[in-house]
């Protein structure tokens, strides 16, 4: 193609981009809504906060067999340890003597 055939092609593009301002506008919110605001979302982390009650509430179900009824977060192995040792105590059963 010709350099001056294609100067007039990228003139006329470029006149009928900034005819069309839907376009310009289409081309730049479609990457905010599409990539910035769900990172911002998942950056957040808004929705994990009620995941540690269903963690907690979780342990509580599976304890309750053994007379755990509550238990306070940062739900460790030894502060489940703890509970159920409570737990027993409440009903009568001696802690454990610690020898193996």
């Amino acid at each position: 193609m010709h350099a001056g055939r294609l100067g007039a092609v990228f003139r006329k593009e470029l006149r009928d981009y900034r005819r069309n301002k839907f376009i310009a506008v289409t081309m730049l919110a479609l990457p905010l809504f599409f990539l910035v605001i769900p990172i911002s979302q998942v950056l957040a982390l808004k929705s994990t906060t009620p995941a540690l009650a269903v963690i907690v509430s979780a342990i509580v179900d599976a304890l309750k067999d053994h007379g755990v009824r509550d238990i306070q977060m940062p739900a460790t192995p030894y502060a489940i340890w703890q509970a159920i040792q409570n737990a027993k105590a409440k009903r009568g059963h001696p802690p454990p003597s610690g020898k193996g």
